[in-house]
């Protein structure tokens, strides 16, 4: 057990069996005659030292391994839309990430857009984000604001509605694109450009 007060002094406990934490903010007291007790004092500030020692060794592993995964496993892409293809893009849609090879599948996990209009379209159909052939969105579709007065629009969603099973086909070695629900409306007089990125991990799911 330990010999010296929990929390703060670090004077000398009374007997070796006060408590068995240790406190290191202040200087400690050691009787000036060496005796088994002070032999267990010093046995136990080392004890506890070198196992607080190993525990930050640990930790620090853990937070490099954490780290690490974190900055390999996170892809990003982004994708400018022109005028020309955003007028067409509910009916030619627009491969964003190319499919993988073998059993990979793309899960996104979060998109956004930035979408700068000159002049206001006839309506305002959502961006969907869904893979090749399905008709199951992965992540919440995006309202453009393409009917809304001119400016800069920038919208971003969560892959809150992930269904990575796929609606009619297999997810894996299946590319992702972007489409409108519908048809904007009124092409000629509508003006606008789009970027979109999105933030996705790769699975092997073989």
């Amino acid at each position: 057990m330990g010999a010296y007060n929990q929390g703060g002094g670090g004077g000398r406990a009374v007997d070796v069996t006060e408590n068995d934490q240790f406190a290191f903010d202040q200087p400690f007291e050691i009787g000036s005659t060496f005796t088994a007790q002070t032999a267990q004092q010093i046995n136990d500030m080392f004890r506890i030292l070198f196992k607080s020692l190993r525990r930050a060794e640990n930790k620090t592993a853990e937070l490099t391994i954490l780290v690490a995964t974190f900055n390999e496993g996170i892809n990003t892409v982004t994708r400018d839309v022109s005028e020309t293809e955003l007028e067409v893009l509910s009916s030619v849609p627009i491969t964003i990430i190319p499919a993988q090879g073998g059993n990979v599948v793309v899960i996104p996990i979060m998109w956004a857009i930035d979408l700068d209009i000159s002049a206001a379209y006839g309506d305002s159909p959502a961006l969907r984000l869904r893979y090749d052939g399905d008709n199951t969105d992965l992540c919440t579709a995006i309202a453009t604001g393409l009917g809304s007065a001119t400016g800069r629009h920038t919208h971003a969603d969560a892959a809150t509605t992930i269904n990575i099973s796929g609606g009619t086909g297999s997810p894996r070695n299946t590319p992702l694109e972007i489409s409108l629900a519908s048809d904007p409306l009124n092409p000629g007089t509508g003006a606008a450009t789009m970027r979109v990125k999105v933030w996705y991990l790769l699975a092997d799911w073989g």
